[in-house]
């Protein structure tokens, strides 16, 4: 097995690390770390489906998944962040920007017919709109101006995790054309690239269900 294919496959069973230690922990979770737990629980159960009806050939492939991911991922986070806030606009805010995508997201469905199709703008415009989300957690933790240990609460992991993975997604969209073009082997190389990316995210992910304090934001 090539590296490509090992880091491929690693990104497939990452998301485990996060249901094991939210499971072990959960009674002592925070909201924000519930609702990621949670989140994620979802996530897997959909992507196993997916996996599962593509090995026994029900289904050739996984787009419609891939869209119900994207849903599914936009709202938790939402409400993962909303939690980590505690703040009144904020959540207005982020109510306001979820149901904007929500009508978004179905108009591109029905503008594509269906869902089988590659959710190029879909995906753009989730990836948009969790960076204002992490981007309003760290502006507001650096405005409050107090000493405490960034490495210790799970709001600084979830955020960061977030802002690396969904700014690289927005770097593949704005070279989409380019990407098209390149060779097999060097979409390989792009997508494990991602999928690189993404045990990133999720050993974030593990590390803010671990976190044993987490900073309240008021």
């Amino acid at each position: 097995m090539t590296v490509y294919k090992i880091i491929i496959e690693i990104s497939v069973y990452t998301p485990l690390l996060v249901i094991i230690v939210g499971v072990l922990r959960y009674r002592f979770l925070k909201t924000s770390q519930k609702r990621l737990f949670w989140m994620v629980c979802a996530i897997s159960v959909n992507q196993l489906t997916s996996e599962g009806l593509i090995w026994f050939d029900v289904i050739a492939s996984n787009l419609v998944f891939f869209h119900i991911y994207i849903l599914v991922e936009t709202i938790f986070i939402t409400f993962v962040f909303s939690a980590l806030m505690k703040s009144v606009v904020f959540n207005s805010v982020s109510r306001i920007l979820l149901g904007g995508f929500i009508l978004f997201y179905w108009a591109q469905i029905f503008r594509n017919e269906g869902m089988n199709h590659y959710p190029t703008y879909t995906h753009f415009v989730e990836s948009l709109l969790v960076l204002f989300y992490a981007g309003s957690y760290f502006l507001k933790t650096f405005k409050e101006g107090r000493a405490i240990n960034l490495l210790k609460e799970s709001g600084f992991w979830i955020s960061t995790g977030t802002l690396v993975y969904f700014s690289s997604n927005c770097l593949l969209f704005l070279f989409n054309k380019f990407v098209s073009d390149l060779s097999a082997n060097s979409f390989i190389l792009i997508y494990t690239v991602h999928a690189f990316l993404t045990i990133l995210l999720y050993i974030a992910y593990t590390i803010a269900i671990q976190c044993k304090t987490n900073h309240s934001l008021s």
